[in-house]
């Protein structure tokens, strides 16, 4: 079906396996994306059964959601079926209810701390006995499937520019950790985009309460990536010392691998004292007003690693700011080439770059904002550093605040997922091997003189003797 679709794919189609939705602004369009895809479904030879078919609609339902101009609810007929579940009697009903609340999971707050009184039942291992706190937690997990809000559509545009930035909540208990992603909607209010939870392990529960708000607060921004990946995000917290922790040094190791991957994302954590917990059940039952926070004291996690705060005129401190790097590729031979015709929408060109064999394509690249992308590798999109800013790169990663002089190898495998420059293996090896110290303190092996064996040419030829006392 993708294939057939082709070039509108993302636009103003929509494809799940065999499901094809259209999706247009007036009945104008629709009417000519209509005929557009008809048109290519009748060249591939495919065919579209009339009854499954509905056009010009303004509520939809697709992939057991009702898709409406309000946002997305959900579908009358799952929930009537959840509604009228008969209590579990087994492990094994105890899993297909779970597993049929849980698709619905993103319209409830804190679905894994409602469910965790639940989820022990699912196993084998566990005997089968109903108490009151499982009635409790079942007729609850109900009543949020009857209670469940319109998820609001989320608007890419106004958070990019920032006047709308995407709003996250957090909320951690000893159960679960949870949150909710709201954006401000025309009216001025909040409105929820997705809710989303996580029971904790046996080693999570014995955090510390301001481990387990972190975990709460990188739960929510890898669960909503998707969404708010390359945007403005606000974290509201009512722990204060979330604000200012991750920053700090010296950290856990825990700590510092969180710290280290915040900084792909563009996020401000602001603290509300105790409101956190208030706004997200409101937002939980469809909206609620614009919040203020009580303090002026927020924490602003960088996109680089370890950057460097204090202004300075150096030249590595300069090569640190990303927002330079685009005017710094297209004085660079190569490079520049790339930039010129990704502007002027040539993408089947091919480069020469210094350093790279051949030639490469230009559609491996992508102009993202004010930065250039490398997008060959589906899992990454990685910035291009410039060679003047490669050396400070590399420095900051390997010696910088949150640094700890790690190898070629770790570094290679921390720096290739975010940054790409040809020969990158080698410069990140000059750099470790001629770092002071790491020569000083580092274990060395020591020279020594291979053995050589004594060659004869027979028996007895060569007698050595020592003398005991």
């Amino acid at each position: 079906m993708e294939a057939v679709v082709g070039d509108l794919l993302g636009k103003s189609d929509f494809v799940y396996v065999d499901d094809l939705l259209i999706a247009s602004e007036n009945m104008e369009q629709h009417v000519h994306h209509i005929k557009e895809i008809l048109s290519r479904l009748e060249k591939s030879g495919m065919k579209l059964r009339a009854s499954k078919c509905h056009i010009a609609q303004k509520e939809v339902e697709y992939l057991g959601h009702r898709i409406t101009p309000e946002g997305v609810k959900t579908e009358e007929t799952k929930v009537n079926k959840m509604k009228n579940f008969a209590r579990p009697e087994n492990a094994e009903q105890m899993r297909s209810f779970l597993g049929l609340t849980s698709y619905y999971r993103k319209f409830m707050l804190n679905y894994a701390q409602v469910a965790a009184d639940l989820t022990p039942l699912t196993s084998v291992k566990t005997a089968w006995t109903w108490q009151p706190e499982h009635e409790k937690a079942f007729q609850e997990l109900i009543r949020l499937i009857c209670t469940a809000p319109v998820l609001m559509q989320p608007d890419i545009e106004k958070a990019v520019d920032g006047s709308r930035p995407f709003r996250i909540y957090c909320d951690a208990s000893k159960k679960g950790v949870g949150a909710v992603l709201a954006q401000e909607g025309e009216d001025g209010l909040q409105h929820p985009i997705a809710f989303a939870s996580k029971a904790l392990s046996p080693a999570e529960k014995r955090y510390h309460v301001t481990d387990l708000e972190a975990l709460a607060m990188m739960s929510a921004l890898r669960k909503f990536k998707t969404i708010t990946y390359g945007t403005s995000v606000i974290v509201y917290t009512d722990h204060k010392p979330l604000i200012s922790l991750l920053k700090e040094s010296p950290l856990s190791d825990r700590l510092m691998r969180w710290s280290i991957e915040i900084m792909q994302f563009n996020v401000k954590i602001v603290y509300i004292a105790g409101k956190a917990n208030v706004v997200a059940d409101a937002l939980s039952r469809g909206g609620c007003p614009s919040v203020e926070a009580e303090e002026s004291e927020t924490a602003e996690l960088t996109n680089i690693i370890g950057e460097i705060k204090e202004k300075s005129e150096s030249k590595e401190s300069e090569g640190l700011n990303m927002e330079k790097w685009l005017e710094m590729l297209k004085g660079e031979e190569g490079w520049c080439d790339i930039i010129q015709f990704l502007e002027s929408g040539c993408m089947k060109e091919k480069v020469k770059i210094p350093g790279l064999k051949g030639e490469v394509p230009v559609e491996n690249y992508a102009l993202v904002g004010n930065s250039l992308r490398n997008i060959e590798d589906d899992e990454y999109n990685r910035h291009v550093v410039p060679e003047k800013a490669r050396l400070a790169l590399v420095k900051e990663a390997h010696s910088g605040t949150v640094a700890g002089h790690f190898g070629t190898e770790k570094i290679m495998r921390q720096l290739r997922k975010r940054f790409y420059w040809p020969k990158m293996r080698v410069d990140i090896e000059k750099v470790v091997k001629s770092c002071p110290k790491c020569l000083c303190v580092n274990d060395h092996p020591k020279l020594v003189a291979p053995l050589k064996p004594y060659e004869t040419s027979a028996p007895l030829e060569i007698v050595a003797c020592d003398l005991i006392d």
